[in-house]
């Protein structure tokens, strides 16, 4: 089976912060973007692998928290708040 995800997106509101706690709690290295629109870092990725990204973006965290983007293959992003989900 294919994967139906191969891009996902964390919206956070301090990369720094961000990058440190996601490194740590799961044992990778996070490689910040330079030259990126916004503070962007991402995380390990092999071809043919789901991987994703830390995106400081502020607007899009609300008091439920911030939602993942998920790419599918060949398919348009969503929201997971658009679908339902959330942070509680």
């Amino acid at each position: 089976m294919k994967n139906v995800v191969v891009w996902f997106d964390i919206p956070v509101a301090n990369l720094e912060r961000a990058v440190k706690f996601y490194s740590k709690v799961l044992a990778v290295e996070i490689q910040k973007m330079e030259g990126a629109p916004k503070k962007y870092a991402m995380f390990p990725f092999e071809p043919g692998l789901a991987s994703g990204g830390l995106v400081e973006d502020k607007n899009l965290i609300t008091e439920n928290g911030p939602p993942a983007l998920l790419e599918r293959r060949r398919r348009p992003v969503y929201s997971t708040r658009a679908r339902g989900g959330c942070w509680r």
